[in-house]
């Protein structure tokens, strides 16, 4: 079976502003990211079955990063990445040749 793979990468950043002195409002926005994240991944995982059907692999190594503070004061920011493996079946199939 000849196959070829072609991988795409997807970064997805989170944001949510703050008041630049308020490390409560801070952390209350970083546990708003991290919900949101949560919610993404338990729709993707009902969704890979699906996906796999098709020939789309969802590399299941993603990560939820949270970007230091001095990134970008007044901003809770936090990012993650999403590798996809998509396959192509190369195979010829002698029904469709030419002569």
């Amino acid at each position: 079976m000849s196959r070829t793979r072609t991988r795409r990468v997807k970064t997805v950043f989170l944001a949510m502003r703050h008041r630049i002195d308020d490390m409560r409002a801070r952390n209350t926005c970083m546990d708003t990211l991290r919900e949101v994240f949560r919610q993404f991944m338990s729709k993707l995982i009902l969704e890979k079955t699906k996906l796999e059907n098709h020939c789309i692999y969802i590399d299941p190594r993603i990560s939820f990063n949270e970007i230091d503070r001095y990134f970008f004061s007044g901003c809770a920011c936090a990012y993650f990445q999403i590798a996809v493996d998509v396959y192509t079946d190369l195979r010829i199939n002698p029904d469709e040749c030419n002569e």
